[in-house]
């Protein structure tokens, strides 16, 4: 015979053209959301919109598996498996060859400085290390999505994060590839509960993908439409045909609970625990088990009532059955099972003459393959790139952002503690001995193992003139203090102040750097470079400080290493 989902497809497909202007024409109930297997797969594939309402678990969903890849890659530049797959994902659709001629030659850099290192062009040459190994029209689409995540780990984006990634997600063409309002909907679901989770940063993916688990899918928003849903939530509901699936399913295993509990009004029976020495379970325990038992059948016949009595025109009944081996006939159902319950109601199958022959008995189910993997079809215009590591931050890897960016990020973050703790805590040697702490912290920010040591000396010598320095003492130790501040303002963006102090002449707003200036430049070029490069910033710290309680505020930028303490020329 054929598959049940088959036969399922069949029966939605008849109903939709049997009963065009009703608006609910067809419904598929199941027992429980494991018995769907690949109903939904397969009535996507074969052109039916669906309607499955929260049955589909949202992590599940292809389109959210790419979206949370790029979550991934973006807030962890060392995640190699994020990395590759956003690279194999329709999102750029490369080949395993293509990836494996990219990224396989260094096990020790993270991808993206293997990505900027491909996009430069080759010595006396004028082509790039990418553009010859891969096909032309995977260079193409390499193109048009690296630069958008390259430059998504470079920028100072003081946006939501929130914000930050669907940014990114619609720059790579997201939206494009939803094969629904349904796949859009799970999107803004996703952003939604990172807003939720983290709306400043620091989101831990591991408890976004265990949220993930929680969630399902949005239904198909389409008029024309089968319905799919547990028997439960079609109570109250009606369709002109409805087709019970999974029938042959059984219930869960039943296991013994440690105490079996029953309340009547207002008594309470207790099934006492075996003693360890008896092999017999309690009596009055035994008793209340099969009262549970019976309990339970009632309440299949009440589910099985239920579902039945959704249907106004038809009802079809869709389960599985097993021969025999030894007879060759129809095996009877699971028990337990909805098909066990109307078994002696419905006539008994016939065997198909094929299955008749011993050597011919069923073989196993086919495996329902996915979809082909899909490719833009539009790809923006590419123009041959020509890196130049000081003028093209969004290609630029160890030399400018994202190694001072995790240093200052880790620095913000031991500040505020120390400020929060207090001074008399806290000394050069306690900095000296979180070393290994700092050190483990920069390798999990997603640092090559090469720069860790590194970082880990510039962090420790930040903290440590803060601790030494009287000006930053004074920053840590000042009474009406607020740090890490999060401030949002009338248009919805959000700032986070490292520090603001309340005196008597308003506020003062200040910023820390963990940068220096380079050896051939000089402090008045370096302090005017930085006035210009953060005045907008601060000033809009300040806009923020006044519209809050009408006080004057004002600014600052603290170099700790340098002792460096730089103004904002106030307009």
């Amino acid at each position: 015979g054929a598959k049940a989902e088959s036969v399922v497809v069949d029966l939605v497909r008849e109903a939709l053209d049997m009963y065009p202007d009703k608006p609910h024409p067809v419904a598929v109930l199941v027992r429980a959301r494991t018995h769907l297997k690949e109903v939904t797969q397969l009535l996507s594939l074969s052109g039916i919109a669906c309607r499955a309402v929260e049955l589909v678990p949202l992590y599940k969903r292809p389109f959210v598996v790419d979206l949370v890849q790029i979550i991934r890659a973006l807030c962890h530049p060392g995640d190699r498996a994020a990395w590759v797959s956003v690279l194999r994902s329709p999102y750029c659709g490369l080949t395993l060859k293509s990836l494996h001629d990219l990224v396989s030659g260094d096990h020790q850099a993270a991808v993206p400085a293997l990505l900027e290192r491909a996009l430069r062009p080759l010595p006396d040459k004028n082509i790039c290390h990418a553009e010859r190994v891969l096909e032309p029209e995977e260079f193409q689409r390499l193109m048009a999505v690296v630069p958008v995540l390259l430059q998504a780990l470079t920028q100072d984006d003081t946006r939501p994060l929130a914000n930050q990634i669907e940014r990114v997600w619609r720059l790579l063409g997201g939206p494009a590839l939803a094969q629904g309002t349904g796949d859009l909907h799970d999107a803004e679901r996703v952003f939604q509960l990172i807003e939720q989770m983290a709306p400043y940063g620091g989101l831990d993916l591991d408890a976004l993908e265990s949220k993930l688990e929680k969630l399902f899918a949005a239904p198909d928003s389409e008029q024309r439409a089968v319905e799919v849903m547990t028997m439960h939530k079609s109570k109250g509901l009606q369709f002109e045909r409805v087709i019970l699936f999974g029938l042959h399913h059984g219930p869960r295993p039943d296991q013994n609970p440690l105490v079996r509990i029953e309340q009547i009004d207002a008594q309470v029976m207790f099934g006492p625990i075996k003693p360890r020495a008896s092999t017999d379970p309690d009596t009055f325990s035994k008793y209340l088990g099969v009262r549970e038992k019976r309990c339970a059948n009632f309440e299949v016949d009440r589910l099985l009532y239920v579902a039945a009595t959704r249907a106004k025109e038809s009802l079809h009944l869709v389960a599985e059955v097993k021969l025999d081996q030894n007879t060759g006939q129809v095996a009877g159902p699971v028990c337990g099972s909805l098909l066990d319950r109307l078994w002696p109601h419905v006539p008994k199958p016939e065997v198909p003459p094929a299955l008749q022959i011993p050597e011919e008995l069923g073989s196993d189910r086919p495996v329902l393959t996915g979809q082909p993997l899909r490719r833009r079809k539009q790809i923006p215009s590419a123009r041959p790139l020509h890196v130049d590591p000081l003028r093209n931050v969004a290609y630029v890897w160890r030399d400018t952002t994202t190694y001072d960016r995790e240093i200052g990020i880790l620095v913000h973050a031991w500040l505020a503690h120390i400020g929060q703790q207090g001074l008399e805590v806290w000394s050069s040697e306690s900095v000296l001995q979180k070393r290994p702490l700092i050190r483990r912290q920069l390798t999990q920010a997603g640092l090559p193992v090469k720069e860790v040591d590194q970082a880990a000396d510039e962090v420790v010598e930040t903290l440590v003139a803060m601790l030494t320095q009287a000006r930053g003492r004074w920053l840590l130790s000042h009474p009406q203090s607020y740090r890490e501040w999060a401030l949002m303002d009338a248009a919805g963006k959000v700032s986070v102040i490292d520090l603001a102090l309340a005196d008597e002449q308003g506020w003062l707003v200040v910023d820390y750097k963990t940068g220096r200036r380079a050896k051939d430049e000089s402090l008045l070029s370096f302090v005017q470079r930085m006035r210009e490069r953060y005045a907008p910033q601060l000033k809009r710290y300040c806009l923020q400080l006044t519209e809050l309680d009408a006080r004057n505020a004002r600014a600052a930028l603290y170099f700790p290493r340098d002792d460096l303490w730089i103004t904002l020329d106030q307009d």
